[in-house]
């Protein structure tokens, strides 16, 4: 709001106000995009989410690759937690 009301009392042309509006909006869109629309589309398991054997450590710790991938293949399994 400040700086619409500066932008209101400066004398600046139209298209430097017409820039600076709407690139404000583009920055409103993006923050919204990023801070509510992103994280309410992972909360809900909306977006592209991969397996646990796709996401184990073992890809990185190579001693404990199969240990590891065994062990998440049996929680998986296991009826009573």
């Amino acid at each position: 709001m400040f700086i619409f009301s500066c932008l209101y009392w400066c004398i600046i042309s139209c298209p430097v106000k017409t820039i600076l509006f709407f690139s404000y909006l583009l920055i409103l869109l993006v923050s919204i995009t990023i801070g509510i629309i992103k994280p309410a589309l992972a909360y809900f398991r909306l977006s592209k989410t991969i397996s646990l054997e796709e996401s184990h450590l073992g890809n990185h710790l190579r001693p404990v690759r199969d240990k590891l991938l065994n062990t998440l293949q049996l929680k998986a399994l296991q009826i009573y937690p």
